[in-house]
């Protein structure tokens, strides 16, 4: 009875522990299941990280990042001892900023497409406007030389030809803003080698470089049939280059990196620089000699000017030489007489009509402006012509005093009593 006894507590023993080493064999498969599949997932998701392609594939992959937290979060200790010394909420917070890094890259590139397709539709309809206008101008030369012995038609021409200006003005400028700074909104270091070969292909294929060069061959061309321009007009057309040529040096700076290691349309590129110094040339000619022919029109002799500098310089000297000669000769009516003749042109050219054209060309500085403005001051005081004050005293006394005659006249012939009949 005993050994009966000792028989079944000893299969009791066994079956327990039996039963328990099978428990944990089946608990150990289990947590290894759970490793293997938490590094099947962790490791999928990072695939289809580097896969993405789209804003919607990219929102799809948040969700299921949140769902792989939601998987494993329970088995956080057990996932920490696999991996240490990472843990799983370091690799979930990483998961989720690529993920994000990502998809904010798909969103630029999403935005920089759309950029390009309205920019080159833009380009497309400013092409039109542009040949438009240089049919315009055309025509109107045309009918200025028909028309130059009709003063009043030819004057009338040419008040259509000063709107043309302004609109063709207006032009040039939403080319700026619509191709240039466009363009130059563009993160283009953030492209991808592939990327930046696609995006240079499209920029090449719709002739992104050859519609800006359209645009700098119609002004130079603008400019050589149209000889009736006055300073005003040329110092319009002056402003618009500098502005032209300052945003194209950004531009032209961005097209080279788009086009890098392609020498043929880098030297494109090159080859609009060169154009729009051109341009600048072209118009400088016709400005400085516009400008000459202006201020010597008023009787008054500039030394040689052909650059901003060299205008500025001939300005000032012609200001300090009235001063001097004025200082020697003491005042006169003739220094008087030229300081009024040049004090009439500055204020009423150069400050009233050209001023803001003069600054927005780089032509002048407000600082010079200013400068001759004193220098003008001074030799104003210095060319007064000897006792012009005193003469102005006694006009104003001789003036007082015929006030004075004429009430005591009229107090002396008012009636003290009432005259006979």
């Amino acid at each position: 009875m005993n050994y009966f006894n000792l028989l079944k507590t000893a299969a009791c023993f066994s079956f327990i522990l039996i039963f328990g080493l099978v428990t944990v064999q089946a608990q150990f498969v289990s947590d290894s299941q759970i490793l293997r599949n938490y590094q099947s997932e962790y490791q999928s998701i990072l695939n289809e990280i580097k896969n993405l392609d789209s804003i919607e594939g990219a929102e799809e992959l948040a969700q299921r990042i949140n769902d792989f937290n939601n998987e494993f979060a329970e088995h956080r200790e057990l996932i920490n001892r696999a991996i240490f010394p990472e843990d799983f909420d370091g690799q979930l917070f990483s998961l989720r900023e690529i993920a994000s890094a990502t998809r904010r890259n798909l969103q630029i590139i999403a935005d920089r497409d759309e950029e390009i397709t309205q920019l080159n539709l833009q380009i497309s309809d400013l092409t039109v406007r542009l040949n438009r206008f240089a049919a315009q101008s055309d025509s109107l030369q045309q009918a200025l030389d028909r028309m130059t012995r009709d003063r009043n038609a030819n004057a009338a021409m040419v008040r259509n030809l000063r709107n043309q200006i302004n609109q063709y003005d207006e032009f040039i400028l939403s080319v700026v803003d619509s191709i240039f700074v466009a363009y130059d909104n563009l993160d283009l270091r953030s492209l991808s080698p592939s990327e930046r070969r696609e995006f240079t292909l499209r920029a090449d294929r719709d002739n992104v470089v050859g519609h800006v060069r359209s645009v700098i061959e119609n002004n130079i061309a603008f400019i050589d049939t149209h000889s009736q321009l006055s300073s005003v007009d040329l110092l319009q057309l002056k402003a618009t280059h500098t502005e032209f040529s300052q945003v194209w040096q950004n531009l032209g700076g961005k097209l080279a990196e788009i086009y890098e290691n392609q020498r043929e349309r880098a030297a494109k590129v090159a080859d609009v620089s060169e154009s729009i110094d051109i341009w600048g040339n072209r118009l400088d000619q016709a400005l400085w000699r516009s400008l000459r022919t202006s201020i010597e029109v008023r009787g008054i002799e500039l030394q040689g000017f052909s650059s901003p500098a060299t205008f500025y310089d001939a300005l000032v000297a012609y200001v300090e030489n009235g001063i001097q000669s004025s200082i020697e000769a003491g005042g006169s009516e003739a220094d008087w007489e030229a300081y009024e003749n040049f004090s009439a042109m500055w204020h009423n050219d150069f400050k009233n009509n050209w001023q803001e054209f003069l600054v927005d060309g780089g032509v002048m500085t407000f600082q010079n402006i200013a400068t001759i403005d004193r220098k003008l001051t001074e030799w104003g005081l210095e060319a007064q012509p000897p006792g012009f004050n005193w003469l102005l005293i006694v006009a104003l006394l001789g003036l007082l005093l015929l006030i004075l005659v004429v009430i005591m006249v009229t107090r002396s012939k008012s009636p003290a009593e009432p005259a006979p009949l």
